[in-house]
């Protein structure tokens, strides 16, 4: 939940301090949960395979 509560505060701090739009502002955050969801089951399919140990 930390990702999703932080979010918003997240937006308005990457558009002030980049001069970014509204749209690649909010971009950002959309774009670290896709690649979570990218990466959680390979990596978890690996962690089954090897271990979290070898992880």
């Amino acid at each position: 939940m930390g990702m999703v509560d932080a979010a918003g505060p997240m937006v308005s701090l990457a558009r002030e301090s980049f001069t970014l739009s509204i749209t690649a502002a909010t971009l950002l955050p959309f774009l670290g949960y896709l690649m979570f969801g990218v990466l959680s089951i390979p990596m978890g399919i690996l962690q089954d395979k090897k271990g979290k140990v070898f992880i």
